[in-house]
């Protein structure tokens, strides 16, 4: 149990290290997004597209691999020593031990995906003011792109 409560906090762990990673462009492109009229809750759908399609391409591929090492690995080895059994041993597929690893994952990156979220529409008012500064300094409304006034 100690190493599924391991791989959750891992799995967190790189989910909010793929959203810390790129909130600075994504602050960026939502405050110049939130100028042209971006509703809010587009901001946070913006921080869940960002991680969803990898962690379910993760989530399918990893499955997939997980449970194909096992049924590649385990009758190859020769584990009687340790397991003291006097016959080889085969793999087995733990159906309930799978989707409690399968779930934990999905639920877990979906709260670490939530707080990324919530810091996105947050930054979006930051990345608002920031478009607005690079707007100005770039002859928007507050001057010229020449340095000459009118």
């Amino acid at each position: 149990m100690g190493s599924l409560v391991a791989s959750a906090l891992l799995a967190a762990l790189a989910v909010v290290m793929t959203l810390a990673l790129g909130a600075g462009a994504r602050r960026a492109l939502v405050g110049v997004l939130a100028a042209l009229g971006l509703r809010p809750a587009a901001a946070r759908e913006l921080a869940v597209w960002e991680v969803a399609p990898v962690a379910v391409t993760g989530l399918v591929a990893g499955t997939g691999a997980g449970l194909a090492m096992a049924w590649l690995v385990v009758p190859a080895l020769d584990v009687r020593r340790f397991t003291g059994l006097a016959e080889r041993s085969a793999a087995v597929l733990d159906a309930r031990a799978l989707a409690t690893v399968v779930l934990g994952f999905a639920a877990v990156t979906a709260a670490a995906t939530l707080v990324g979220a919530f810091a996105a529409r947050t930054a979006g008012a930051r990345g608002v003011q920031d478009a607005e500064r690079v707007g100005e300094a770039a002859g928007g409304p507050g001057g010229d792109v020449d340095g000459e006034d009118a």
